[in-house]
């Protein structure tokens, strides 16, 4: 069935053409959907803001549509609420969504050609190279800006933009739990690059592409004021890439809360894992054809879609056998409590507590550390701790009362650290590894969060020391050793245990 057909009107010349749509956050109480496409300059259209050059080629259209028949189809339109002009027929960007508070989000390119002959990108007077904050609630063929946007009142910039520097931010979304930009922004010759992109921030074309000066395979950018991508990939892993989504469904739940992304040109899609060092590594999950990937997409369950320029529509599943888990998949099972009574810890693990704990939603916490025998624990010049190889942190977070997760983090033979998650289960007896994160809802009417083991280590970086809690000046405190009933300072209590 034909939703809408703007054929007679979309140009489609080169990179342009219909490249984006965005239904209304009411929908269908307010049913208004808005398209962004591309057509040809008609007299009235807003001068070309490009040096040298006077007469726009195309120009970038934002037009609602309304439908009269429950949504069936879009009847009323287009109302062409912004009109931006381009001086060549690549790098139109495209995207528009509706971001997490309500205002509609457009991103474009800088114009297309090659080197931004328009100097677009760091030209606060152009809406070309920047994601563009519109307020739609404003009568037909107008918008209003959001008197928060960064640059609203400065007579100096154009009040729409939201973040600047954007060579062709081709696709691009909001993470649909934390709200977060993320951006896909195809390089020149050199670098492509994934964007974390906040409100009024510079992403340094054309200075920079990637982390790199422009053009450049060993220079890196350096610039006061540019802020990095978040990862880049040379020419030879990618092309023309194609941003995605965080993913926030069930499926695959390795993938929970992962960046999803491709590449156009090679077909090959990544994941974006975290490692020990906090440093964000792609990771191949899946190739369709080359110079096929056009779009991703995502289901209200926070599955993800691919989109190819056939057609074709395709959802991303797990492959048909997954790795084992070895890990205990049971608390009680893994040695650090007491196999008939997990609520216990084992023996050999020493309780701790730190000066200023981090708030956990109102959660109590119990805190234990065990170390290999004979081993011992460097304390570095910060004061933070290194434990040896075999060490394990536990902590058991109780809600009323009731446990409801323990912790487990583990330093691994290679000297990285892995973060393991168990749910306990309704009668207190035992907890489940998660093989992922989850949300829970609690009886009290709170929601808990898991951490996935991904972002457990995003946040126990090699950089934070692994550990968190364990450094000098939060144990150098009182501590309750409930094996005694004794309080003691617990720096000098552990520099008297001999684990043998």
């Amino acid at each position: 069935r034909e939703f809408v057909n703007i054929t007679g009107t979309v140009n489609a010349a080169g990179e342009g053409g219909l490249l984006g749509m965005a239904f209304h956050p009411q929908w269908p109480a307010t049913p208004d959907v808005y398209l962004s496409y591309t057509r040809t300059p008609v007299a009235g259209d807003p001068a070309l803001i490009c040096p040298g050059q006077t007469t726009a080629v195309l120009t970038s259209i934002i037009s609602r549509f309304q439908s009269t028949n429950n949504g069936t189809s879009l009847d009323v339109g287009p109302d062409e609420i912004l009109k931006v002009g381009q001086p060549f027929t690549n790098h139109k960007g495209g995207t528009i969504q509706f971001g997490p508070d309500g205002f509609l989000y457009f991103g474009l390119g800088d114009g297309g050609s090659g080197d931004d002959p328009c100097a677009s990108g760091q030209n606060l007077g152009s809406l070309l190279g920047k994601i563009l904050r519109l307020d739609i609630n404003a009568p037909a063929g107008m918008y209003k800006i959001p008197g928060d946007n960064p640059f609203a009142g400065n007579v100096a910039a154009r009040n729409e933009i939201w973040s600047y520097g954007h060579r062709n931010p081709f696709r691009w979304s909001f993470d649909m739990v934390s709200g977060d930009m993320w951006v896909g922004d195809v390089g020149q010759n050199t670098w492509e690059e994934i964007d974390h992109v906040v409100k009024g921030g510079n992403y340094g074309w054309k200075t920079c592409e990637g982390f790199h000066r422009r053009g450049s395979t060993t220079a890196l950018c350096n610039t006061p004021g540019l802020i990095d991508p978040v990862v880049e990939h040379p020419r030879g892993e990618a092309q023309s890439i194609t941003g995605g989504y965080v993913y926030r469904g069930t499926a695959m739940p390795s993938l929970a809360g992962t960046y999803i992304y491709g590449d156009y040109v090679t077909g090959n899609i990544w994941a974006l894992i975290y490692d020990t060092d906090n440093k964000p590594t792609p990771k191949v999950i899946a190739t369709v054809g080359a110079n096929t990937l056009v779009a991703f997409g995502q289901g209200n369950d926070g599955e993800v879609y691919t989109v190819q320029i056939s057609g074709t529509i395709s959802k991303l599943v797990p492959a048909p056998k997954l790795a084992p888990d070895n890990f205990p998949q049971l608390l009680s099972a893994t040695g650090c409590v007491v196999p008939d009574d997990p609520t216990r810890p084992a023996a050999g693990l020493i309780p701790y507590d730190v000066n200023a704990a981090l708030w956990s939603d109102g959660a109590d916490k119990e805190r234990f550390l065990a170390i290999p025998d004979g081993a011992t624990i460097t304390i570095n010049a910060d004061q933070d701790w290194d434990l040896p190889i075999g060490s394990v942190a536990m902590k058991t977070f109780s809600v009323g009362g009731k446990r409801i997760e323990t912790r487990l983090f583990m330093r691994h033979d290679d000297g990285g650290w892995g973060g393991y998650t168990y749910e306990w289960n309704a009668g207190g007896t035992d907890a489940t590894l998660l093989p992922a994160g989850k949300m829970r809802a609690l009886e009290n009417d709170a929601i808990w969060a898991y951490p996935s083991r991904n972002q457990c280590i995003q946040c126990h970086s090699k950089a934070a020391g692994g550990t968190i809690g364990l450094e000098t000046a939060q144990l150098n405190g009182d501590g309750i050793y409930p094996s005694t009933n004794r309080i003691s300072n617990q720096l000098a209590t552990l520099g008297t245990v001999t684990f043998t």
